[in-house]
């Protein structure tokens, strides 16, 4: 679980590293204020909105995190393939990727927002969900008949790491509780991520290592720890602030919405700094995973090109 937080402030070492500001200067629309209007601008919404906007505001939160989820998967199918074969992932692989994307998408409603939107919504979530678990069906016969026509090429940790993304959200509907239908895929999610962001604030593959990037990296993970045991006082202490006025409501939503608004800004950020199709940034990711991507050279290096985007989730472009 704590790495499943912490991932969140960890996107914000980037901005220790001298190299990233050569990109985020010529996009300050993506990795300053859009960050900062989310922060703000979802803490005020949150604080001003009465519970049916704010049910809304959460259900558009997950369905942009599942989405999030998703693409990262994407780039983590693209990766590993680039470093176990020296080639881009299958075409196909990306497709049936974002179909489960989809089927995630149809679901997890019915598994966080039923409580949050109107209950004349609850058969149609329910539609949707029972939609989602059809589409899965689809996805694995498609998966199966994928592999058997790759199979004289197939990789064995490839393979695995394909499997596992594309079936990413299937505890969504293969368990009964929040544990297994949410923060299961969540906690894989953080962990993916921390592996990236790992290897890009230690920069293993610069020259120049920014002893202020390596403090920031680990702040960040502690910072993460430090949230978790926030979390974990919320409601108890949300109740007695507002039960002795020591803090007002619209307050405490602001600071809900803010903290919303900082992971959707951690989104946006990844969304940017992870689109290899860009050339400043397949460099930059180039420079840091060098030591995965020198051993076939040249070739890696253009596998990369629009198709390793680990985090590519927003709708915002550079």
């Amino acid at each position: 679980m704590l790495i499943g937080v912490a991932h969140v402030p960890a996107t914000f070492a980037f901005y220790a590293d001298s190299h990233f500001w050569q990109i985020a200067r010529g996009n300050m629309l993506r990795y300053a204020w859009t960050p900062l209007l989310l922060v703000v601008g979802t803490g005020l919404a949150f604080a001003m909105a009465d519970a049916l906007v704010q049910g809304f505001i959460l259900a558009g939160y997950w369905l942009w995190q599942i989405w999030h989820y998703g693409r990262q998967n994407i780039g983590v199918n693209a990766f590993i393939s680039i470093g176990a074969t020296g080639k881009p992932a299958h075409p196909r692989e990306k497709q049936l990727i974002t179909a489960g994307i989809v089927a995630g998408l149809l679901g997890i409603l019915q598994v966080l927002a039923v409580g949050s939107l109107p209950d004349s919504w609850g058969p149609a979530l329910a539609g949707l969900y029972k939609a989602g678990l059809i589409l899965y069906g689809v996805v694995l016969v498609a998966v199966v008949i994928h592999l058997l026509s790759i199979h004289k090429q197939l990789v064995a940790i490839k393979a695995v790491a394909f499997l596992t993304c594309v079936l990413f959200f299937i505890p969504m509907y293969a368990s009964h509780d929040i544990d297994g239908m949410f923060l299961s895929y969540a906690i894989a999610h953080g962990c993916q991520y921390m592996l990236f962001m790992g290897v890009t604030a230690a920069g293993l593959s610069v020259a120049r290592k920014s002893t202020l990037m390596r403090v920031l990296a680990v702040t960040s993970m502690l910072a993460g720890a430090a949230l978790i045991g926030w979390m974990s006082t919320l409601p108890a202490a949300w109740k007695e602030a507002t039960s002795s006025a020591i803090m007002p409501l619209p307050a405490i939503n602001f600071l809900v919405g803010a903290v919303l608004g900082f992971t959707m800004a951690h989104f946006v950020i990844d969304a940017g700094i992870w689109r290899l199709s860009q050339k400043a940034q397949r460099e930059f990711v180039g420079e840091k995973f060098a030591f995965l991507l020198a051993r076939s050279g040249d070739k890696k290096t253009a596998a990369m090109q629009g198709r390793a985007e680990p985090c590519a989730t927003s709708p915002i472009r550079p």
